[in-house]
């Protein structure tokens, strides 16, 4: 009986020295982590990975602009930031998404680098042109200046099985767009002219971004890409490079030596993981096809991009 409470005793008292040493190591790591915080110069990164669009939900592939600003945000009052590095491998996306992030990193108060690798194009490319500088790989696609509208047409398919499309709206150009239908001379003047708007727009404030006249931006602005090296020769980045001196063009603008880089994104899980598999999976079925038959009231019919 002595000898069950003495090793209930024991038990305990190795039982609250773990507990002890627990607490102490996790005390001193936000100690550690205070001064690293204060002491350290640091240059936050933020990818740009994917297609530019509103999040669609959970587990959603698009780069947010709401998440994307929050990330320039914490960097811009984190005191240990000295700048920040657009990470980009993007090839577009809607119009609003890539203004909003452009928008956010033109008005960030610290040193602002993009780097472009794989791709940087249309609204990545707005993006790319909203930083202090842009750096690209030699063979990265950057550029194509454009705006595309397209949705999908039907109207010789139904016409085929017949079955008529009847549409009841109010207003005369309600329907235009629809997949059951040809366009009419007038509905297409119409897109054109809005398309053609985005498109002057899209010039107008990467010429802005790049301090380039507007007319050269036009000349440029033909939609098609331009590699890294072609790129610099135009005037539509700064510098061919890497990683690597992307991190110390960075260093330099900010006034530092030395600086760790911290990387700002979303933490995945298995939960994330599945979740954009499903996205994925529906966006083909679903959206891809689904809105284009079905969503007759909805602007989705008619699809504007920076792509």
């Amino acid at each position: 009986m002595v000898k069950n409470i003495h090793r209930k005793s024991k038990f305990k008292i190795i039982i609250l020295v773990i507990i002890g040493i627990v607490v102490f190591a996790y005390l001193a790591s936000l100690i550690a982590t205070e001064i690293n915080v204060k002491m350290e110069n640091r240059i936050a990164v933020i990818p740009i990975e994917g297609v530019i669009g509103i999040s669609s939900g959970i587990g959603s592939e698009e780069v947010d602009p709401d998440i994307i600003g929050s990330y320039i945000d914490k960097a811009e009052s984190d005191s240990s930031v000295k700048a920040i590095i657009i990470d980009i491998n993007s090839p577009g996306g809607t119009v609003i998404a890539s203004e909003i992030i452009a928008d956010k990193i033109k008005n960030a108060k610290k040193p602002t680098v993009a780097l472009i690798r794989d791709i940087g194009a249309s609204g990545g490319y707005w993006v790319a042109s909203a930083a202090d500088e842009i750096v690209a790989y030699p063979m990265s696609i950057t550029g194509s200046i454009g705006v595309r509208g397209s949705y999908l047409e039907f109207s010789g398919l139904l016409e085929k099985y017949g079955v008529k499309y009847q549409s009841i709206t109010a207003g005369k150009y309600k329907d235009t767009g629809s997949p059951y239908k040809n366009l009419t001379s007038q509905e297409r003047a119409l897109l054109e002219k809005t398309i053609n708007k985005i498109y002057d727009y899209f010039l107008e404030q990467v010429s802005i971004n790049r301090d380039l006249p507007e007319s050269t931006v036009r000349n440029l602005a033909n939609g098609y890409i331009y590699l890294g090296v072609e790129a610099k020769d135009n005037g539509l980045i700064d510098y061919v490079g890497d990683e690597e001196f992307a991190v110390n063009l960075t260093k330099n603008l900010a006034n530092i030596t030395d600086a760790d880089l911290i990387y700002y994104r979303q933490k995945r899980n298995v939960f994330n993981l599945f979740g954009g598999i499903i996205h994925e999976s529906f966006y083909y079925m679903g959206k891809g096809i689904g809105n284009e038959i079905f969503n007759i009231e909805n602007k989705e019919r008619l699809n504007i991009d920076l792509i």
